[in-house]
């Protein structure tokens, strides 16, 4: 978990510092937060590759996003995205639970 983490904060700082840097030539840095998406990647590792794995739905994140774009958000957080922001240390206690594999 500490990997996802450190990866996704990076992936962050680094927006916000591009973000920064480039408005001066009109170029809009928009970060994207998606939370898992039902998609058919890994549908090869289930019993039934045709199964849910469980993430939000490709339409909904899709009008999400495509709303957060229309509104001008610089920062579009998606589904659990938005809890994380809210409550990070709720939401770490509930994905380290996830993979807890003591």
């Amino acid at each position: 978990m500490a990997y996802y983490s450190a990866t996704k904060a990076a992936v962050h700082s680094l927006t916000i510092s591009m973000r920064e840097q480039l408005k001066e030539l009109g170029i809009r840095v928009v970060e994207v937060a998606p939370p898992a998406v039902d998609t058919e990647l890994g549908g090869d590792l289930r019993d039934d590759p045709t199964a849910t794995h469980g993430g939000m739905r490709v339409a909904e994140f899709v009008a999400e996003t495509v709303a957060g774009l229309e509104a001008g958000a610089d920062e579009i957080l998606v589904g659990l995205s938005q809890q994380l922001k809210a409550d990070p240390e709720g939401m770490f206690d509930t994905l380290n639970s996830m993979f807890d594999r003591g």
